[in-house]
């Protein structure tokens, strides 16, 4: 009997990059798929060099630019994303540090700022207070003379 081709390949609606996550593009038919020898390994070309794949069963996709880069190149930019977003981490919990203690220092004037018109009202009533008291000292001595 031997092997039967399938109607459409896998590739029509497309594929991800294994390396990046790239979404790569659609196929239209066999007739974008082309096998080559890369690297001494038979290797499936979508699209002429948008992607490839090698040719084995387990082989994942990979687009263009993962699969000419070398591994050492892609680790380092990875590694250098990782470190980007630890340092963007870092920022961000330093903003967060920065805003509590505004926050904070706000909070604590507003307090001292209510300790002050309680005061001033204190100060008032006393005021009062005693120039009540003094009126009616005036008086009462008034009155005795």
């Amino acid at each position: 009997m031997g092997c039967v081709q399938s109607q459409e390949p896998m590739e029509v609606a497309g594929a991800i990059c294994s390396k990046c996550g790239k979404d790569l593009p659609e196929i239209r038919g066999w007739r974008d798929i082309k096998i080559k020898t890369i690297y001494g390994k038979p290797t499936h070309e979508f699209l002429r060099g948008a992607y490839y794949r090698e040719k084995i069963p387990t082989a994942k996709h990979v687009c263009h630019t993962c699969f000419w880069t070398p591994d050492h190149i892609l680790k380092r930019r990875e590694s250098e994303k990782a470190e980007a977003a630890k340092a963007e981490a870092e920022i961000a919990r330093a903003n967060a540090e920065v805003a509590k203690a505004e926050a904070a220092r706000a909070q604590a004037m507003a307090e001292a700022a209510k300790a002050e018109a309680l005061k001033a009202a204190a100060d008032a009533m006393k005021a009062k207070a005693l120039a009540e008291l003094c009126t009616k000292s005036d008086i009462h001595y008034a009155v005795v003379q």
